[in-house]
C-alpha cells in the first residue's frame, strides 16, 4: 500500500509460495542458507531484481538439539556457524 516491494529470501518454494499468494511477498527467491554457493546465487539475483535495498532483515539461524551429530555446511564449516553467521555476513556483503 505504501510502495514499498517486500521480498522473501528462503528454502522452501511452498512457504514462499503461500506468502507470495496471501500478497505478503511480491517476489521470491530460493535459497538454503547452509549452503553459501546458493546464498551468494540469491544475493546476485537480488541486485539484479531491485537497485536498491533500503531495510534487510536477517532471520534465518537454527538451534541444534543435543543429540544433533553437528554437520557441516557443503562448503564443510559447522552447520550451525554457517546458516547462524557465514550466510549473513555473505549475504549482506
Amino acid at each position: 500500500k505504501l510502495g514499498a516491494t517486500v521480498i522473501g529470501i528462503g528454502r522452501s518454494p511452498e512457504k514462499l509460495k503461500s506468502l507470495s499468494d496471501d500478497g505478503i511477498l511480491q517476489q521470491v527467491f530460493v535459497a538454503d542458507f547452509s549452503n553459501l554457493n546458493a546464498v551468494a546465487t540469491a544475493a546476485r539475483q537480488i541486485i539484479d531484481f531491485v537497485p536498491k535495498i533500503d531495510v534487510l532483515v536477517n532471520n534465518a539461524g537454527l538451534y541444534p538439539p543435543a543429540s544433533w551429530n553437528y554437520p557441516t555446511t557443503e562448503q564443510g564449516y559447522d552447520r550451525t556457524f554457517g546458516v547462524n553467521y557465514l550466510s549473513h555476513f555473505l549475504f549482506t556483503e
